[in-house]
């Protein structure tokens, strides 16, 4: 027997159909709350992630101060001579690279810029290590930024610095960089007045000490002492020998080997007569041809080499009363140029008189503003700096010297 089911009339379809809507409504509106709060706080998180990692630029944030140790800058053969500089800032910052401080220097080749390399906080230090080239001699300057190099420099909160603008270096005129003389390695001697820590007094002058090496000028009588006169020669200090008193330094510690070949004088003098004059020698005691190593002046407002019988004395032009800045080069197998001076942006050349290849250096003593051998030719005028140099300078060499003179004197 088969039984039928009883066909749904439209109304239980309907009734059905409505049941199952509500709970789908029902359902999804559960669901969906939910799925909202789920997918809402994920998006919340990241938004609220997303605002912190934010990092914004600090206007306020600024360099306040940069500072540097006053005094003179020297290239240095055997230790860098670096210049530092102190760096302020408006608030504690960090610094992720190496953002550097352009310098304004004068004369230089290369990369002129000093490079922060500590710190911490508000203050930092940079460093600049002098080149060869540099000159400055008016006072060091810097540019008017900073340069970040890809650095970030951020405050505590991570903001980063965006006014890159330096203020003026404090007290630059103070702050100068020369070229330094004992950059040439055969530099054996070098007096300088304005170098008051190598002289005993700053009145009448016992003892005059070279700044390299143990060659130190000396007088015993106080009449025969040269006088410091501070400021006298372009600004600076020199020693004034009066030929009327009799003053002359010496030593017998001389700087130059006997016979020596080749070597170079500079001296910074004036002359203030017309006379047969010493400006320095060394030399043997007696009156011995080819002995003598003299710059020399004579009169008839010539100067030279003197090299006792064997001159070159009248060679270059000078005044009474004028800064002569001399650098004298003696080479005796240099020929017709054995002896070769620049003086005053004057270049002269010359053998001697009996020829230089029979000179024969004495060591007997070496004496400022007088002869040794036989005690007269008494400078009269001023001496500020002297060098002996035990080789014949290459002409660069020459040329750094002579603009050294030149900018300082």
């Amino acid at each position: 027997m088969f039984l039928r089911k009883k066909a749904a009339t439209t109304t239980e379809y309907g009734l059905l159909v409505g049941l199952i809507a509500v709970g789908l409504l029902a359902v999804l509106s559960v669901t969906g709350e939910n799925l909202s709060r789920i997918f809402g706080g994920v998006n919340n998180t990241l938004e609220a992630e997303a605002d912190a990692a934010i990092i914004d630029p600090n206007p306020d944030l600024h360099i306040t101060s940069i500072s540097t140790g006053s005094g003179t800058y020297y290239y240095d053969l055997l230790n860098e001579n670096i210049v530092q500089f102190n760096i302020t800032f408006s608030e504690p910052v960090t610094i992720s690279g190496t953002p550097t401080i352009p310098l304004l220097i004068d004369q230089g080749s290369g990369l002129q810029e000093a490079t922060i390399i500590s710190g911490s906080g508000t203050d930092y230090v940079a460093e600049y290590t002098v080149a060869r080239e540099d000159r400055d001699y008016d006072g060091l300057e810097i540019g008017a930024n900073l340069v970040l190099n890809d650095a970030v420099i951020s405050d505590v909160t991570g903001d980063y610095l965006v006014d890159v603008a330096l203020p003026p270096l404090d007290q630059p005129d103070t702050t100068q960089i020369h070229f330094n003389p004992n950059t040439i390695s055969s530099l054996v001697a070098w007096w300088d007045a304005d170098d008051v820590s190598t002289l005993d007094t700053l009145s009448a002058i016992g003892s005059w000490r070279s700044k390299v090496g143990s060659y130190n000028v000396g007088q015993g009588t106080q009449s025969r002492k040269p006088v410091l006169q501070q400021g006298v020669l372009n600004g600076r200090n020199a020693l004034r020998f009066n030929s009327g008193s009799g003053h002359f330094l010496a030593t017998s510690n001389v700087p130059l080997a006997s016979g020596q070949a080749a070597y170079t004088y500079v001296a910074v003098w004036r002359p203030l007569s017309n006379a047969t004059m010493v400006v320095f020698e060394q030399n043997t005691s007696g009156h011995i041809s080819s002995r003598r190593g003299s710059l020399l002046a004579i009169s008839g407002l010539r100067y030279g080499f003197n090299g006792q019988d064997n001159d070159a004395h009248s060679l270059v032009p000078y005044s009474t009363g004028t800064t002569m800045r001399t650098i004298m080069r003696i080479n005796k197998y240099g020929g017709s140029s054995a002896v070769r001076i620049w003086s005053n942006g004057g270049s002269y050349a010359s053998n001697t008189a009996g020829g230089a290849g029979s000179l024969n250096l004495g060591t007997n003593a070496f004496w400022m503003g007088r002869k040794v051998s036989d005690g007269n030719e008494y400078l009269n005028g001023y001496l500020a700096e002297a060098m002996v140099f035990s080789t014949a300078l290459s002409n660069e060499d020459v040329s750094l010297l002579g603009q050294y003179l030149n900018d300082k004197w």
